[in-house]
């Protein structure tokens, strides 16, 4: 047995808007391949925003940050890696996904309530891969120009050669918008329509630049060396909610993030070969609220410098034909410094997390791949500490250390009924570690608690796909999945005078119903449509209420025609309504929006795009009543070879 047919739990697979059947399907994967987005006008939150099961908050413009959920999870619960290089942060809060779009991209890979051991990360919602475009030996350039609403202008470019032994990728985008869209402002009073009034949201600018390099190297035709580079700068300013605009707070953003990968089959025994990653990622981000318009406790001028080195080591050792073993290590340190430009003295002393994970993982294939069996172990090892001198507590004090330690499990398992239909489940059993904010506190207004425990989470899940292709359906396939989550020692601050201290004090559960559907009809018609229901409910303090920002449905819809001259595209999204606090005494209304475009090649390598979203205008709000732009047009001039 070779390593080029290992035994794994397969994919669905997504090329653009079109789920291919390609092989056996693990309905909780799914893969979306970026080649068939390109004509598309649009960033990597809202390719993601149209999977089943996913959620993506914005909080403004179309550049504002974003947050993700998976089945219903805190945007902390879900592990952002790209390019292998993990995106998360020990202070906490998720990974704002606004300063991502699809230039230099190969795919993106969505891991719905579980993660591949041999990962290395184990994340108790879900993970999110970006991955860059893979080196051929056919060059490869492209280029793009777009320009759309509220001075929405955006860029990039792109060069890749493989030749011989060795290959690059070099790339660079650009975008800023003035983010000035008009809304409909309450004024603060949401029953009172009589002081309702439009205004335009003002400091919404955001400007953003990511160039990336990839260096490549094959030894032999066993041994591939691999390096990644990315620079991520984004400047924005800080608009806040639709009743109190700010004026001058600002936030920016500076992102280094570096992978060194090896790859080697036949190590030291043609059965076993070995994968090694070393990552680093160098953050820098600059928050002015100078005239107190938005932070708690004050004006605020700070810097928070992260850098986070990791070391990851996998080994995958085929025995007996059909057990592929993947014993795993992973070790990584983050050190974070606080400064506070407002304090005297401005610096303090750093504090760091070091994490070690190791585990084991078994790829089991019976009856020629009509059952697999994935169970897989590990440990999770956090070592935590807090200077006592970070300038940016209200009480400068002693040390704090804690350690935390967890064993962890998952089992799938994946069973052929039919050439065309296969069930999957699943079960685990997760963690999701207290972040520095939860354990040390923030700025004074935020109290931490070093007793807090990890916050647990078991889950399961269970579904089929049902695919194929059958006389003018080319491809076709029909997902659906059950999930249900229970979270216990959910990790919540609680109110109190003047401030609010992290504790244990949560339960939740959340359970639902994930479907899809896509075929391709002839070979210029596309259809698809996601679907997710889900109930998640508060089972701890606030017992039987609603999780803010998290609608019971959600349905996604597209439908394509294309030949080799062009295509248009109709798309919908329907939300349900939901609230934006715990006691669910603010309520969304429900949105309809439909976005429509269309794309023509004048000449073989040139492509022309014009797109409208939200045609129908419609005033919506997300987190907290951030509102989000009406009716857009975006328009893009595209060249490649």
């Amino acid at each position: 047995m070779t390593f080029a047919k290992e035994t794994k739990l397969e994919e669905v697979v997504v090329h653009g808007e079109e789920v291919q059947a390609s092989e056996k399907n693990e309905v909780s994967h799914t893969v979306i391949y970026v080649d068939g987005l390109k004509n598309r006008i649009e960033t990597v939150s809202e390719v993601l925003s149209r999977q089943a099961g996913v959620r993506i908050q914005r909080f403004g413009g179309l550049e504002s940050a974003t947050s993700i959920s998976i089945r219903g999870s805190q945007a902390d619960e879900v592990l952002v890696l790209y390019d292998g290089i993990p995106l998360n942060s020990a202070l906490g809060g998720g990974v704002d996904l606004s300063p991502f779009g699809l230039q230099g991209l190969e795919k993106i890979e969505v891991y719905r309530g579980y993660s591949p051991a041999g990962m290395g990360f184990f994340p108790s919602a879900g993970v999110v891969l970006l991955k860059s475009l893979n080196l051929s030996a056919k060059p490869h350039a492209e280029a793009s120009v777009q320009y759309g609403s509220f001075n929405t202008v955006g860029s990039h470019a792109l060069f890749s050669q493989k030749k011989n032994k060795f290959g690059f990728l070099v790339g660079t985008s650009f975008s800023k918008t003035d983010g000035d869209f008009t809304f409909l402002d309450d004024n603060g009073t949401p029953i009172n329509k009589a002081d309702d009034r439009r205004v335009k949201r003002e400091n919404n600018e955001s400007f953003t630049l990511h160039p990336l390099l990839k260096l490549a190297y094959d030894f032999d035709d066993k041994t591939h060396l691999e390096w990644v580079g990315h620079m991520i700068q984004k400047d924005s300013g800080i608009a806040g909610i639709s009743s109190n605009q700010a004026q001058n707070t600002s936030l920016s953003h500076r992102e280094w993030l570096f992978n060194l990968g090896l790859k080697r089959s036949h190590f030291f025994h043609p059965n076993l070969a070995f994968e090694s990653a070393t990552y680093l990622r160098a953050t820098k981000d600059q928050f002015t609220d100078e005239d107190n318009e938005i932070g708690l406790g004050g004006a605020q001028d700070n810097d928070e410098d992260t850098l986070l080195f990791g070391e990851k080591f996998l080994w995958k050792w085929v025995w007996e034909k059909n057990h592929v073993f993947k014993p795993f290590a992973l070790f990584q340190t983050e050190i974070y410094r606080p400064e506070d430009f407002l304090a005297s003295p401005s610096t303090g002393p750093t504090s760091n997390r070091r994490q070690f994970s190791f585990g084991l993982s078994d790829e089991m294939d019976f009856w020629d791949h009509r059952l697999l069996i994935n169970p897989s172990v590990w440990s999770e090892n956090m070592f935590n500490r807090l200077s006592g001198e970070d300038p940016s507590l209200a009480v400068v004090g002693a040390d704090n250390n804690e350690v935390q330690n967890k064993v962890s499990g998952s089992l799938r398992a994946q069973v052929q009924v039919f050439p065309s239909l296969d069930f999957v489940a699943g079960v685990a059993r997760q963690f999701r570690f207290p972040s520095f904010t939860e354990l040390f506190g923030d700025r004074g207004a935020l109290i931490g608690n070093t007793s807090l425990k990890p916050q647990k989470n078991v889950s399961w899940d269970a579904g089929f796909e049902f695919s194929g292709e059958k006389g003018v359906l080319k491809n076709y396939s029909l997902v659906a999945t059950y999930f249900d989550r229970h979270v216990t020692d959910l990790i919540q601050f609680l109110q109190s005078a003047g401030f609010a201290r992290a504790a244990n004090i949560g339960k939740s559960r959340i359970q639902g119903l994930e479907t899809s559907l896509a075929t391709t009809w002839g070979n210029h018609v596309g259809i698809s449509g996601q679907y997710t229901f889900q109930d998640a409910k508060d089972r701890g303090t606030n017992n039987g209420k609603f999780l803010p920002g998290r609608p019971e449905h959600e349905l996604n819809t597209n439908v394509e025609v294309y030949n080799n001259k062009g295509k248009v595209f109709v798309s919908s999204n329907w939300i349900s309504s939901n609230y934006l606090d715990p006691l669910n005494t603010r309520v969304v209304d429900e949105r309809f929006l439909i976005n429509s475009g269309i794309s023509v090649k004048p000449l073989k390598k040139w492509t022309l795009s014009f797109e409208a979203k939200n045609i129908s205008n419609e005033q919506i709000v997300d987190v907290v009543g951030f509102p989000l732009p009406g009716r857009s047009f975006m328009g893009k001039i595209e060249f490649s070879q």
